[in-house]
């Protein structure tokens, strides 16, 4: 298995009533798959068979001399070694990623391969991952470290008429540059009321005197993501400078409501509801969730309750047509005594 010390040999404990678990990407990546191998590359329609014994990946020609050199899997064997997949599966108890695999290849599998059982693990496998791993969460904070060194150097960029596209690709080159593998998810550069758009996507507007400037940005270090957002403003703001004043003081009022309230034990409707009224005093409608988990995902699913080890974004904001928008995002590690940016 990967090197993952939470799952390492024990994944079964989660699954006591299955023989073998199948993790299969087809062309859209299954997180799973990363998270239980290790292995970095497309790796389209292999099979991860995870059994009680050990883990063996039935990898195509054109990753089988990739997952080898990359040592991750112990046993690795080419995907055309259909009868070893039929030893693994037929009259076993098998579970799947129902929230990835798709129904024709399921049906595939049992008309093929006959297993006794086929169970949707897809509940269980984000239950698993939700508390981080003290390696995991030293991953995170490394691709925390790196976004946040290149929001330290984003603002020499900042120029009249430079467009927002201009800007993305800036960005991306110094994530890359500072360590990044990828981004995390697409950079969101938005200038002045385009702001207002909480996933705006970068355009050809310019750059001029009194914009505001958002940048929602992440980066991906050895499979695990950050996500921060940050404000900046492109000379003196004049125009509607009360109205983006009084933003700015909600954001932070509020982003100070939400990590007073972050322990564990903690409902997360709690915490909703917390972020959801701070707005509203305000004068505020919520058009987005306090924050997100993260992981080897940008977003992954949130527990019903708070847990020690649980890594959340938190991204308040507020949002006003024709003026923009100011969002503050910054990601913490959930511990018992509360809330430790990373």
């Amino acid at each position: 298995m990967n090197s993952n010390e939470k799952l390492e040999g024990n994944i079964f404990k989660f699954f006591k009533n299955l023989d073998c678990i199948l993790i299969i990407n087809t062309n859209i990546k299954d997180p799973n798959f990363f998270y239980f191998s290790g292995l970095k590359g497309l790796f389209e329609y292999d099979i991860l068979i995870i059994t009680r014994k050990n883990t063996v990946l039935l990898a195509s020609p054109l990753e089988f001399e990739n997952a080898l050199s990359q040592k991750k899997i112990k046993v690795v064997k080419k995907v055309k070694n259909s009868l070893f997949l039929r030893r693994s599966v037929k009259s076993k108890k098998i579970g799947f990623n129902g929230s990835f695999l798709p129904t024709a290849l399921y049906h595939q599998i049992k008309r093929k391969y006959k297993p006794k059982r086929m169970v949707d693990i897809s509940k269980t496998l984000e239950k698993i991952r939700v508390v981080k791993t003290k390696n995991e969460v030293e991953k995170i904070k490394k691709a925390v470290e790196i976004t946040k060194k290149a929001f330290e150097k984003i603002p020499s960029f900042f120029k009249a008429g430079v467009s927002e596209k201009q800007l993305a690709e800036v960005f991306d080159r110094l994530l890359l540059e500072l360590g990044s593998e990828e981004n995390a998810f697409k950079t969101i550069v938005a200038f002045g009321k385009n702001s207002a758009s909480p996933h705006h996507e970068p355009g050809n507007s310019k750059l001029k005197k009194g914009d505001l400037i958002l940048i929602d940005a992440g980066a991906k270090f050895e499979g695990y993501c950050s996500d921060l957002t940050r404000m900046f403003t492109f000379g003196e703001i004049k125009k509607n400078r009360e109205k983006i004043k009084s933003m700015f003081n909600c954001v932070e009022e509020t982003r100070k409501s939400i990590l007073a309230s972050l322990k564990p034990g903690v409902e997360f409707k709690e915490i909703t509801k917390i972020f959801e009224n701070t707005l509203k005093k305000k004068g505020f409608k919520p058009l987005h969730s306090f924050g997100h988990s993260i992981g080897v995902e940008v977003h992954e699913p949130l527990p019903r309750k708070l847990k020690k080890g649980v890594v959340l974004a938190i991204e308040p904001g507020v949002y006003t047509e024709n003026v923009g928008g100011v969002r503050i995002e910054d990601d913490f590690l959930i511990t018992e005594n509360g809330p430790v940016e990373l």
